[in-house]
């Protein structure tokens, strides 16, 4: 069927050096591994009924001819139970995926190649890629000519297949077939993740970290995966909402399943299989437009001239990879012209989380004005009546200071070629919210299931910047922070509306030609919100950044409460802070610096089964001032400012005393704040970059970290990864501290305060049930299943015990292939190399071994 063409291995955003992918530090994939597990167990839906699956994902169409269909019977007969070398497995598998004859193909148009060895480090998380990836066909060569260290797979993959040995690495369990509705409610449809949590960050946690990868190297508004352990097979279908999975089945003895997912999949459109058409390639003059008008605006923001502008022009720009984007309004009569195309490239935001809003965000150009405007991509809750546009349009009407322009906006349709308006159905949204009512549900995890129903939504700003993160010094702190604070009290007294989001990300630098330091603008007004007479937000609930969170709505009940004005304030005092203990010099060591970012900003303490908490650094900060008091920062000005607003807070609790009360009237820092900035001459260059980055434990040398030099250009010092303190305050440590295993005075002084807000910790988050019971809730559910994982267990052996000797028998000798993701009770395979080349020992391989996950 004819389609629009479809755009593949798209920019993914730099970090400040622009020499590395953002969010993607092999050292930490372990942890993000961790926290994709967590984040999608609210949103996993099956099993759903194979058949069921493929008539609502992949519905025939009533001229489908099956001719050219590949025969199903004995497909996948040599295809193992279970295996001990990936390799062997693969030998076995491909064959069949990539079965074609002159007449008929398996999956025609598409090619079944393993993507798990083309790594430098193919075992090692951050490092690994799937098992097998299918290609389009005309997409083989070009990743076949790739590195192996590049992540081309998976910027070019349309399914893959994720391999692990056995079937009882499977993560998910069917419920009996003769279940009723009732007990399928109360089956647990997840492998309990507490009876084994490293194998499900390892399997689980990486299937769903290259989705997460895949839909942002991608233009894609869905994503099919298929599980396979052993002989075992799930196809999943994966979107912003969540995830739908199937039964299992298994492809030797159902092989038609399989067959005609892939012979379907092969059918459908582009869009069908999950692209996003409205996105193409831009010709090339249209890419010289882009280009021409983006290092004028990135002249003017930055003040650069020469080289240093083309290398400020690669956070924007990848050559080669320039796009067009058509966003048409529906708000307008049908008569205008609701159509304006911009030109895209380089994201400055990309999207590392799988469900939610999948935010990218760029600098785009308007095609007919040229003009840079700043786009933001995104999954819209639809059961939100307000857009972003229409908040903003009624807060630039209503003249609310530094909050950027509305320019455009518009939903996503399908069919960017249609002369006729689109209806409901038209629109790009997601479909797993289609079955969160089925029959065939089972619980997971425990846990209620939160499944909304999202539409693709574009947004595009008349004003561009730069993160608050670039700044330069105090004064460009201090001076856009509080230009933001006018913002919120304009939006606030004019339009009775609470941000509900201040942190790092959602605020920008704007160079002004009449201003000598950029001013700060607060973006990204999606979750916010009007209040009631009392000041309080009309919607409940907790939303926002946590790191940068009030301590009321870290409270256990956060999602409970009602956010204020005063939880913005508090918030955005915690974002002058990060970007002080981040930017600029202090007194404080690597070691102190972790401490104060894990305690106070990063705090997630497990509380009962779904529920977790934090606050308690800050609350401690509030009481004792316990993290304050020890900071010294380099500029005397800002150390004043943080410690007198630290001040102000204490001074708004209700356990205060007799002090005055500053926090609760907005106008008492307003006054204060206006009046520093007044009276005060702040360091306008002073930049000084702290790394948090631990110590890599997989043994590999550190990344490089070349600065980009047009920071050097731009008066601050580059982000820096070798030291925590200016060399001058290092030799001063140095001097009086002789002893360099003792521990520092800082640090004694954060653990004291640390336990003494710790003993009135019950007090003040008002517990009403022990944490433990939620362990021991656990622990009877894992005894329930050890019977039912006994019972398969001897049923396994019994069905194995040919297939195990065979390929037992094939593999000696030689070291097997390790393939990404590794399966639970991960062991290395010992080979001759590794006993010896003397040695008559026959290597040992154990088959519950490394899958290839990464």
């Amino acid at each position: 069927m004819a389609t629009q063409s479809c755009v593949y291995d798209v920019p993914m955003a730099l970090d400040s050096t622009l020499s590395r992918t953002r969010g993607l530090d092999p050292s930490s994939a372990m942890e993000r591994n961790n926290q994709h597990l967590s984040d999608c167990l609210d949103h996993l839906l099956g099993p759903m009924p194979t058949d069921d699956f493929l008539d609502t994902f992949l519905p025939l169409s009533s001229q489908e001819n099956k001719s050219g269909k590949a025969r199903s019977r004995n497909a996948f007969k040599d295809v193992p139970v279970s295996w001990d070398a990936f390799d062997e497995m693969c030998s076995r598998l491909l064959p069949a995926l990539n079965k074609r004859t002159p007449k008929q193909a398996r999956c025609p148009g598409f090619v079944f190649e393993v993507a798990a060895t083309r790594s430098l480090h193919p075992s090692e998380p951050g490092f690994m890629k799937p098992g097998i990836c299918c290609y389009a066909s005309d997409n083989v060569a070009a990743v076949h000519n790739s590195p192996f260290e590049s992540r081309v797979e998976l910027g070019y993959a349309e399914l893959f297949i994720d391999m692990q040995p056995d079937p009882m690495d499977d993560s998910f369990i069917d419920p009996p077939s003769n279940n009723n509705d009732k007990m399928r409610d109360s089956h647990e449809f997840l492998r309990l993740v507490e009876d084994d949590p490293i194998n499900a960050i390892r399997t689980l946690g990486q299937h769903v970290a290259f989705v997460t990868e895949i839909l942002a190297r991608q233009f894609r508004t869905f994503l099919f995966s298929i599980s396979l352990s052993g002989s075992s097979a799930r196809l999943l279908r994966w979107d912003r909402s969540g995830c739908v999975v199937t039964e299992a089945f298994d492809i030797r003895q159902d092989p038609e399943t399989l067959c005609e997912f892939l012979w379907r999949f092969s059918q459908t459109s582009n869009a069908g299989r999950g692209h996003d058409t409205s996105v193409q390639l831009a010709p090339p003059d249209e890419q010289s437009l882009f280009l021409d008008a983006l290092r004028i605006e990135v002249r003017a923001q930055l003040e650069l001239d020469g080289p240093a502008i083309e290398e400020a022009v690669r956070e924007h720009y990848s050559p080669g990879h320039v796009y067009t984007i058509d966003i048409s309004r529906q708000d307008l009569p049908a008569s205008m012209d609701t159509t304006r195309r911009y030109l895209v490239s380089r994201p400055v935001i990309s999207p590392l989380t799988l469900v939610g809003r999948g935010t990218r965000g760029y600098w785009a150009v308007d095609v007919v004005t040229r003009s840079v405007a700043f786009l933001k991509d995104t999954w819209r809750l639809t059961a939100v009546e307000e857009l972003e546009a229409h908040t903003l349009q009624r807060l630039n009407d209503l003249g609310v200071r530094h909050v950027p322009l509305l320019a455009w906006h518009g939903d996503v349709y399908e069919s960017t070629d249609s002369s006729e308006r689109p209806t409901a159905r038209d629109y790009q949204r997601t479909s797993t919210d289609r079955v969160r009512s089925a029959s065939w549900l089972c619980q997971v995890n425990q846990r209620k299931l939160h499944i909304s129903r999202r539409r693709h939504y574009r947004v595009v700003l008349g004003t561009v910047g730069y993160g608050i993160s670039r700044l330069r010094g105090a004064e460009e702190l201090l001076h856009a922070g509080y230009d933001v604070y006018v913002a919120m009290r304009d939006a606030f007294d004019k339009d009775s509306r609470v941000h509900r989001d201040l942190s790092v990300g959602n605020i920008i630098l704007v160079k002004h030609p009449d201003h000598p330091v950029r001013k700060g603008y607060l973006i990204d007004w999606e979750v916010s919100c009007k209040v009631d007479d009392a000041g309080e937000a009309r919607e409940v609930g907790r939303v926002g950044t946590w790191r940068f969170l009030s301590r009321r709505m870290l409270h256990p009940d956060g999602d409970e409460l009602k956010h204020t004005f005063q939880d913005d304030m508090e918030a955005l005092f915690y974002v002058v802070l990060w970007c002080a203990l981040m930017y600029q010099p202090h007194n404080l060591t690597l070691e102190e610096l972790r401490k104060i970012v894990a305690e106070v900003f990063d705090e997630r303490v497990p509380f009962m089964p779904g529920i977790v908490r934090g606050g308690g650094g800050k609350m401690a900060n509030a009481m004792f001032r316990s993290y304050t008091s020890v900071m010294e920062f380099g500029s005397k000005h800002l150390d004043e400012w943080i410690k007198t607003v630290a001040d102000f807070i204490s001074s708004g609790d209700e356990w205060k005393g007799e002090d005055e009360d500053k926090w609760s009237n907005p106008e008492h820092l307003d006054v204060y704040w206006a009046t520093f900035l007044q009276t005060h001459t702040l360091e306008r260059d002073n930049r000084f970059v702290h790394v948090l980055r631990a110590p890599r434990k997989d043994g590999l040398p550190p990344l490089a970290s070349k600065p980009p030099s047009h920071h050097l250009h731009s008066g601050h010092t580059p982000p820096s990864y070798t030291s925590a303190r200016p060399k001058q305050e290092s030799r001063k440590r140095a001097s009086s501290e002789p002893n360099a295993d003792a521990e520092p005075r800082t640090t004694k002084r954060l653990r004291s305060g640390r336990a003494h807000v710790q003993q009135t910790a019950d007090r003040l988050f008002k517990y009403t049930r022990s944490p433990s019971e939620g362990r021991r809730r656990s622990e009877r559910l894992v005894k329930k299943r050890e019977e039912e994982v006994r019972v398969a267990e001897e049923k396994r052996q019994k069905d194995r015990a040919g297939e195990k000797a065979t390929a037992r028998g094939k593999s000696r000798g030689g070291a097997r292939v390790v393939a990404a993701g590794t399966a639970s009770k991960t062991t290395r395979t010992r080979t001759t190399s590794e006993t010896g080349k003397g040695s008559s020992r026959k290597p040992r391989v154990r088959r519950r071994a490394a899958s290839h996950g990464a």
